[in-house]
């Protein structure tokens, strides 16, 4: 019987140490959600920035289109001035009836007036070219800026599927925190029965071995489950880090770029095609709301996260409150069964100084009653071994 007990002392100071064990592993993940809390804040000012640049870059990109609209209009002006000149010349050339000097006058002045406007389209066409050189680099700039939003968009899906693990993972805690207080009740029901046992005096007080053995089980692959999942919690941790840190890369190098692009455009070092330069704009505007709402809904996962953390360590401290006054309760029941055993101890030597004197009839008489006292000395020093049992109990729990 002993040594049952004992057995079952050792599996709940086990249980304890287990216990512990896992809200020392709640607090850690509650600090790693504090981590990534702050460093999804920084990633939304991140997020603000890029913003900022793409309206900067949008007005801009106006300020751009109406200089080039402006240009356009100037060269279809010198272009149809030009035509017009050219064709007066043609009529000149053909107006050859007058006289030699006369002819030799306005061949001179054709052909001067031929060269400078042959100056003038070669010049136009010059500075045409460096335009569609100019224009190739930023449709190159574009497509890279494109490639950039694809791979936004796959990092926006691999969040979406570690948000669904999360969730996951917050739904098994969730369950264990159910699990766990279904035990302590169960432990505390435990614990009020067998006082009510002792308070009747019941000397054939045990504890089913085989409810405690199967207890004890489920009580193993519930701590080696929990274990299973702090692990994948830590290691989704560990994949989001990483997800965190290559988006801050990516939103730098995407940062830069824009930067560039809109340097360039109000510089003006080359004309800037709206439609392009629109769904750029629009493609950036909403992977940045995508992301914007990515961030909340992890930022309210590490807040719901915190909280049952919280509420776990308040259970954890209530219930030590009511296990540290059960353990004062018993104590004081011990000592006043230990001051009843002194008191039947003072008894037995009265009665044994009592003996000598006695006759026959008060020999056996005090045989009876001596009889009496020694049952009632072993219900008393069952009555402490069941106290002692519930003492320790409740300073394992």
């Amino acid at each position: 019987m002993l040594e049952t007990r004992n057995s079952e002392f050792r599996l709940v100071e086990k249980r304890q140490q287990e216990l512990e064990e896992e809200i020392a592993a709640a607090r850690e993940l509650s600090a790693m959600h504090d981590r990534l809390r702050v460093e999804l804040e920084e990633t939304r000012k991140q997020r603000d920035d890029i913003e900022h640049m793409v309206m900067s870059l949008k007005e801009r990109a106006e300020r751009a289109e109406k200089a080039l609209e402006e240009d356009r209009v100037r060269l279809n002006d010198e272009r149809t001035s030009l035509e017009r000149s050219v064709e007066e010349r043609k009529e000149r050339e053909s107006l050859i009836s007058l006289s030699t000097s006369d002819s030799e006058f306005e061949r001179r002045v054709t052909t001067d007036g031929y060269s400078t406007s042959v100056a003038d389209l070669t010049a136009q066409t010059a500075g045409e070219m460096t335009a569609s050189d100019e224009l190739q680099q930023l449709r190159a700039e574009i497509a890279q800026l494109n490639d950039m939003n694809a791979e936004l968009a796959t990092k926006v899906s691999m969040l979406e599927v570690e948000k669904s693990s999360i969730e996951k993972t917050k739904d098994e805690a969730q369950k264990l925190l159910e699990e766990l207080k279904l035990v302590g009740g169960a432990l505390r029901e435990k614990s009020d029965q067998s006082e009510r046992l002792g308070a009747c005096g019941d000397v054939g007080f045990d504890v089913s071995v085989e409810d405690a053995q199967s207890e004890n089980v489920r009580l193993s692959e519930e701590l080696r489950r929990n274990m299973h999942e702090i692990e994948l919690a830590r290691t989704h941790r560990a994949a989001l880090e990483k997800e965190l840190l290559e988006l801050k890369a990516l939103a730098s190098s995407t940062l830069f770029i824009l930067f560039t692009v809109g340097k360039r455009a109000e510089e003006g070092s080359f004309p800037i095609q709206q439609n392009q330069l629109q769904h750029q704009i629009d493609a950036l505007e909403e992977q940045l709301k995508s992301q914007k709402e990515e961030i909340e809904r992890l930022i309210q996962l590490v807040e719901a996260e915190r909280g049952r953390a919280e509420e776990a360590s308040d259970a954890v401290k209530q219930k030590e409150a009511e296990q540290e006054a059960m353990r004062v309760a018993l104590m004081s029941d011990v000592n006043e069964k230990d001051s009843q055993v002194t008191r039947l101890e003072e008894e037995v030597k009265r009665v044994q100084s009592e003996e000598v004197l006695s006759g026959a009839f008060k020999h056996y008489s005090w045989f009876f009653s001596f009889k009496e006292w020694c049952r009632t000395v072993s219900q008393v020093k069952s009555i402490m071994a069941r106290s002692v049992f519930l003492l320790t109990l409740r300073g394992n729990e």
